[in-house]
């Protein structure tokens, strides 16, 4: 009984403490416009470099491929 009533307790302060950080929120025009700039620089970012990584990538698949057929080259023509 003292675990539920500690629980119940437990609940209802921090449910309480919940609404008092809910009230301190304060956004203004000037605030919100600067973070939805913030976030379509960071995605134009992270899109450039996914874009950089992507040209790597794909040059190394393309090296990783010649390399490859070089190698079967070789072993098949030293069995001959």
């Amino acid at each position: 009984m003292k675990r539920i009533n500690t629980l119940l307790l437990l609940m209802l302060f921090s449910c309480k403490m919940m609404a008092v950080v809910w009230h301190n929120v304060n956004i203004d025009k000037k605030t919100a416009a600067a973070m939805t700039t913030a976030y379509e620089v960071e995605i134009a970012m992270e899109t450039m470099a996914n874009g950089h990584l992507q040209n790597i990538l794909n040059h190394y698949r393309s090296a990783s491929v010649a390399t490859a057929g070089i190698l079967v080259s070789n072993r098949v023509g030293g069995k001959h």
